[in-house]
């Protein structure tokens, strides 16, 4: 995972926001500038789990009595094959001499659950302290691990108790712990405590599923990923109840990120079927042995049900393939997808219309009013990407916005891995520091060339700078809710708010006077003395919009005018 991250800088492709969002789904790959410390991390934890397994093993191995010195190579060697899922192993006969000591079968299938899952997942459950608190594909990767795993071991067990050359061969005692050993070892690692070529079809094709799903992202083992897979499960559950959106744990999964998990599953269908076609041209072997093997290579398992040697030099070679275009190239269709696009320029005379029905912003900066932003946008269905460069204030959005990501606004590279283009609006929300707000903005325009900025300006001047560099509109938050407050306070206190529609005209809305209750809204003198119109009333959380003269004002009702701010002043009062 983390060769594959360095490898792909060395190529010269950078790993943007979007592609580490993809990549989190299918590999957990970090962005460059975290890589040092991510793989450091890594690293310790593989050394310290590979560590501890191996010393556990040493001591169950010599309880068995292999000799100190291969009792310890042993614990070695397969405490590093279970942690990175390769299933090779020193006994001659894999797992099966061991199916009853459940200190071996308990300790690899903890090196190849750590493994399959992840450094990221287990890190953070271990930070956070809480499911509910982790993040969604963290939540995915645990919830569908635990399933899988379950729904693994029970079907084994159920089908193979009684199979004499299988789970029938051991005891009764410890055939529960022998099945769950499988379903672990299916999925990612390809150990194996029974004879695979003794399993009923019904449990080989069972065993092909779980080898389909594969381990987690960010994980040692191959395969579709469990994460990718949940995100399948919840596109058919909502397609079912006839929703438009797909959500899991509440949470609103985008539509590029459904579209892009659905076509790694098609792709790992299509591998599949051509590998498949493949080995019936090259081995003499019932077809649903083929198709084992075959799913067994792409997702890198290792389990065979014919024995690998026999399947001869043309077999070998076609699993070859397999293992390598498993690995390997749904990693570049991951990054193909991703890629960035820039989109056609529009007209002045549609982007308004476009920002209206503006599906994804990217916010930069999230102090107060970049974290409301955030936080109102996504309500209302908006993607969102929010950037700071402070660590903390990314956290508290990450469980909010759509991506996240922290990093130097003011280094351009980091701007280029953001991937902008792709968002219909970009938002330069620093009021404070105004000249990183106006040089960003510049960059934006400039140097991005991107379609739609927006920047908010904290001074009439830091506004005219803002204009200068190029943004599309300028906003100035604390000036319009001072202008709103100036206009509810003093000679203008029965207006409850206020909305400046130009320099001297705006909208109010103020309570029904009380000389106004009994009355019709025709016999009022208020609306024509002042040259004031009435748009809207609003009556026990019932709103009217332009209403009838005949109707009568009631205590408590609520008026929206419009027309010149010193009417509006004068008007109610």
């Amino acid at each position: 995972m983390v060769g594959t991250t360095v490898v792909m800088w060395a190529l010269g492709r950078r790993i943007g926001i979007r592609d580490r969002n993809m990549l989190r789904l299918y590999y957990g790959a970090p962005s460059m500038h975290e890589t040092f410390s991510f793989a450091r991390s890594v690293a310790m934890f593989t050394f310290l789990s590979e560590a501890v397994g191996a010393l556990v093993l040493w001591g169950a191995f010599r309880a068995e009595g292999v000799s100190s010195g291969t009792a310890a190579w042993w614990g070695i060697f397969h405490a590093v094959s279970a942690f990175n899922n390769a299933g090779f192993s020193l006994t001659g006969r894999d797992m099966l001499p061991y199916a009853g000591n459940p200190v071996i079968l308990c300790t690899l299938m903890l090196l190849i659950i750590l493994g399959g899952i992840g450094f990221l997942p287990i890190i953070t459950l271990l930070r956070r302290r809480s499911f509910n608190r982790l993040p969604l594909d963290n939540k995915l990767i645990f919830a569908t691990s635990g399933v899988l795993l379950s729904a693994g071991m029970l079907f084994t067990a159920a089908v193979e108790w009684k199979n004499d050359q299988t789970l029938g061969s051991i005891s009764p005692a410890e055939r529960p712990l022998v099945a769950l050993f499988q379903s672990t070892s299916a999925r990612t690692a390809g150990f194996s405590a029974i004879d695979t070529s003794g399993l009923h079809d019904q449990t080989k094709l069972a065993t092909i599923g779980l080898m389909f799903v594969g381990a987690a992202a960010g994980s040692t083992g191959g395969g579709l990923k469990v994460g990718a897979f949940s995100l399948l499960f919840a596109v058919m559950v909502a397609t079912i109840r006839g929703s438009d959106e797909v959500s899991v744990f509440r949470r609103r999964i985008p539509q590029a990120v459904v579209q892009q998990a659905t076509t790694l599953a098609l792709y790992h269908v299509a591998l599949l079927f051509g590998f498949t076609l493949a080995l019936t041209f090259t081995a003499n072997r019932p077809f649903i042995d083929i198709l084992f093997e075959a799913q067994s290579a792409i997702s890198t398992v290792g389990l065979s049900t014919v024995g690998t040697v026999n399947l001869g030099a043309d077999g070998h070679f076609v699993l070859i393939l397999a293992m390598l275009a498993g690995r390997f190239s749904p990693v570049m269709l991951v990054l193909y997808m991703t890629r960035p696009r820039r989109k056609a320029p529009v007209s002045p005379s549609t982007r308004q219309r476009e920002v209206e029905l503006t599906m994804n912003v990217a916010i930069l900066g999230l102090g107060r009013f970049g974290s409301q932003l955030a936080a109102e946008l996504v309500a209302v269905g908006v993607e969102v990407l929010a950037v700071d460069r402070q660590d903390a204030r990314v956290n508290e959005l990450a469980e909010t916005a759509t991506l996240a990501a922290a990093g130097d606004l003011n280094d351009f590279e980091f701007l280029q891995s953001l991937a902008l283009h792709d968002y219909d609006a970009v938002v330069v929300a620093i009021g404070s520091d105004v000249a990183t707000s106006v040089l960003l903005t510049l960059t934006l325009k400039k140097r991005l060339e991107l379609r739609y900025v927006v920047a908010k300006a904290s001074t009439n001047d830091h506004a005219q700078a803002l204009r200068l560099a190029g943004a599309d509109l300028v906003i100035a938050p604390e000036q319009e809710a001072a202008i709103r407050l100036a206009h509810t306070l003093g000679p203008s206190s029965h207006l409850q708010e206020y909305l400046s529609l130009g320099p001297t005209y705006g909208v109010a809305k103020l309570e029904a006077p009380i000389t106004a209750v009994g009355r019709t809204i025709g016999s009022l003198e208020t609306f024509t003395r002042h040259n004031v119109v009435l748009l809207a009333m609003v009556r026990n959380d019932l709103v009217t919009f332009r209403p009838d003269r005949d109707v009568v004002v009631e205590e408590g009702d609520i008026w929206l005018i419009a027309g010149e701010d010193e009417q509006l002043r004068k008007a109610g009062t």
